[in-house]
């Protein structure tokens, strides 16, 4: 029996290959361009007459209608990842930008926030200290321009300065009055106004512990000191020796405690000799006698050079100030 002949069947001799799908935006286009919907297509395949140059051209057709939309399916997809790819990096981009230009904007506020400060600083004491002097008018000339001095080469030079204040025991109110004052002065431009100045008696500075090992004393009164930016010390002639030494390092120029910090120191007299000279020699002669538990050469005469740096006189004062 003969072989039969195949049959020929609707396929295309060159099928095209489909490389993706896209979404379909013409309906009608698509439907057109597909090979089992060309009615002349499947007429001509089915007719075994027909002739082979036509089939091979209408594949033709079709290869290169896949291949353009291929291509044109590619196109659009490395657009689409383009676009997002691109648009995260400028957002991050514009929030970069943006935060830079807060940033800044808060440099610049604090910078002015500093000047206006340092501005009102300078004004606010000059007024505290003309204050000073129309409170206590029985104070020496150079009282108060003394302590404006002082508190502005801490807060240009950045080192610790120590006043000691010699008093007569008559004047140990006054010399309260003024110390607050002083005090409240000194926190407002080392720190704050809100801090409280660390304040230490003589007295409580003679506890065995501390004669033991006088850098206990530093290490109490360290944080405090660095927290409020002022420390007053009062009657420093009841201090021993020994432990007198931790303001060595306290109230040192150049290698101190705190930079920035303000010592009040007061101390006792019998009574004013009768120039400043003479009263730096009652000083030092009255604080040998008691502390005695120390070298002369070696620990004494350091540390008094630097608990002496300013001197001054309280006098009393006959006026009782309740607003101080």
């Amino acid at each position: 029996m003969p072989k039969e002949k195949p049959e020929y069947t609707s396929t295309p001799n060159a099928m095209p290959r489909v490389l993706g799908r896209r979404g379909i935006k013409d309906p009608g286009n698509l439907q057109s361009s597909s090979p089992l919907s060309r009615s002349s297509f499947s007429q001509d395949t089915c007719n075994p007459d027909t002739n082979n140059e036509q089939i091979s051209y209408e594949s033709t057709d079709d290869s290169e209608e896949m291949h353009q939309f291929n291509s044109d399916t590619e196109k659009n997809e490395r657009k689409e990842w383009y676009i997002s790819e691109s648009v995260p990096n400028q957002s991050n981009s514009n929030n970069t930008k943006f935060g830079l230009i807060v940033v800044l904007m808060v440099i610049c506020a604090l910078l002015l926030k500093n000047l206006e400060f340092s501005s009102a600083d300078k004004t606010s004491l000059d007024d505290l200290i003309k204050a000073g002097q129309q409170n206590f008018t029985k104070q020496d000339s150079n009282f108060w321009p003394s302590i404006k001095v002082n508190i502005r080469e801490i807060l240009e030079l950045k080192r610790p300065r120590t006043i000691l204040f010699i008093y007569e025991t008559q004047s140990e109110f006054t010399v309260q009055k003024i110390i607050n004052s002083i005090s409240k002065i000194g926190v407002c431009h080392l720190t704050s106004c809100s801090k409280i100045p660390v304040t230490i008696t003589g007295l409580s500075l003679s506890k065995p512990e501390f004669i033991k090992d006088y850098g206990k004393v530093i290490n109490q009164f360290r944080e405090n000191l660095t927290d409020s930016g002022v420390m007053v010390v009062k009657n420093i002639e009841a201090i021993p020796g020994v432990v007198a030494q931790a303001f060595h390092s306290i109230c040192d120029d150049y290698n101190s405690v705190e930079k920035r910090a303000l010592i009040l120191l007061t101390m006792t007299m019998d009574a004013f000799p009768g120039t400043h000279s003479s009263l730096l020699d009652s000083v030092e002669e009255k604080l040998q006698k008691l502390w005695k538990d120390i070298s002369l050469e070696g620990v004494f005469h350091p540390l008094f050079t630097r608990i002496t740096s300013t001197i001054l006189q309280v006098h009393s004062e006959e006026i009782a100030f309740s607003h101080l």
